[in-house]
């Protein structure tokens, strides 16, 4: 993929119907596209699969609303298994949303006029990443003969994806990796396992620093109406967090942060909150992917690391997937081998197997951009016309970072 050239507006990079960006190549656009602006509205037929919803995926709803009667006036909706579709309906709490089951599809029905339950339908589907692929979707239509072929993917190869990933990620065994259908439904498996192996009792979730919109969505939206979110901004408040845990120890269900957090890229000190969460039975949970897990050193520290490996091992731009790394240090190692499963939606086979590929660029990407972001950053730091710049290695937060990392 050739990088430093004009890509028109909404134009899908890369140059395939499986591409997870889409060009916005000025800062008015960037600036349209957060308030929603009609025209960038229409523009961007292609985008993030979890905030715009796949063109093969419209495709298979129209032959749905085509083909049966009862389904013509319906918005659809294709979560990816049959949890994910029962938690979805459980979600949305209202009888006119539905369940069909047509060609090993789960189908989510829904009044076209039903305005509010068709929002509740699509935050479930981004926040959860739980909604079916584009290249499964790809070859139902293919099935069904509304495409002429798949799109060609001769690179793609087999392979066990989890060695490939523990090769990169130091401290886990392939064993202890368990892929997920996007890095948001990693998050959300692992927030569903937490309420599982957790006493009832425990009804207070930690929110650590600034978190990516949908973890916290997460937190808001599937949280019981007796359990409580306490959010502390400021990461590196680690006094007022002991006083926290003195207060209400026994009572916190999990500490949830991101190393280093996004956007601010600050780092709390880790060791200190994983010795914390370890003496009150407190299940901390650390978020790497800004920095990824071939750089961080969770396993010693963390009970559950969670990443989204779109960003960085899927390098073409082409695959949604996301990874939960059991740490064997964790005395709660044992109930989530027991518990994950049950609550992860799996990738699709060919999303795996275009990973795969693109593992194999993962160290000498990572290397680079490693090197390219301290020379951005020195250029940054000396430029007269920049203030402030928020990086790994900014004074407050780099002793924090270095402790963790592999390449300080």
């Amino acid at each position: 993929m050739t990088s430093f050239r004009d890509y028109p507006l909404g134009q899908n990079i890369p140059d395939s119907p499986h591409a997870v960006t889409a060009s916005l190549p000025t800062m008015q656009d960037v600036i349209d596209y957060e308030e929603k602006a009609p025209h960038l509205a229409n523009a961007l037929t292609h985008g993030y699969p979890r905030f715009v919803r796949h063109f093969f995926i419209d495709k298979l709803e129209q032959y749905f609303q085509s083909t049966t009667p009862s389904l013509e006036n319906k918005k659809l909706f294709f979560p990816a298994t049959k949890m994910a579709a029962h938690e979805m309906l459980a979600f949305i709490d209202d009888p006119q949303a539905e369940l069909l089951e047509e060609l090993r599809l789960f189908i989510i029905h829904i009044p076209l006029e039903a305005n509010e339950l068709l929002s509740q339908a699509s935050n479930f589907l981004q926040h959860s990443g739980c909604s079916i692929s584009s290249r499964k979707t790809e070859d139902i239509l293919s099935k069904l003969k509304l495409i002429e072929k798949p799109f060609d993917e001769a690179k793609s190869q087999c392979g066990d994806v989890k060695e490939k990933i523990a090769e990169l990620a130091p401290g886990y065994t392939s064993e202890d990796i368990h892929l997920c259908n996007c890095g948001m439904n990693a998050f959300y498996a692992a927030f569903k396992t937490i309420k599982i192996i957790q006493p009832k009792s425990r009804k207070t979730w930690v929110q650590l620093g600034w978190l990516y919109l949908d973890t916290i969505k997460i937190l808001e939206s599937f949280l019981g109406p007796d359990d409580e979110l306490i959010q502390i901004n400021n990461i590196f408040e680690l006094e007022k967090l002991k006083d926290l845990f003195k207060e209400k120890g026994g009572d916190i269900a999990a500490v949830i942060t991101e190393a280093p957090t996004n956007p601010l890229l600050q780092t709390c000190d880790i060791k200190a909150i994983s010795k914390l969460c370890r003496e009150y039975e407190t299940i901390f949970l650390i978020d790497p992917t800004l920095a990824t897990f071939h750089n961080i050193d969770t396993a010693p520290y963390s009970d559950i690391t969670i990443s989204s490996l779109t960003k960085y091992a899927a390098s073409e731009g082409d695959v949604m997937i996301g990874a939960i790394l059991l740490s064997r240090a964790s005395p709660f190692f044992s109930a989530f081998k027991v518990s994950l499963n049950k609550n992860i939606t799996p990738p699709y086979v060919r999303d795996s197997d275009r990973l795969n590929l693109e593992l194999d660029h993962f160290k000498p990407l990572i290397k680079k951009i490693n090197a390219n972001t301290c020379i951005v950053a020195e250029f940054l730091t000396t430029h007269p016309a920049v203030k402030t710049v928020y990086w790994a290695y900014s004074p407050e937060t780099k002793a924090n970072f270095e402790n963790i990392t592999f390449h300080p």
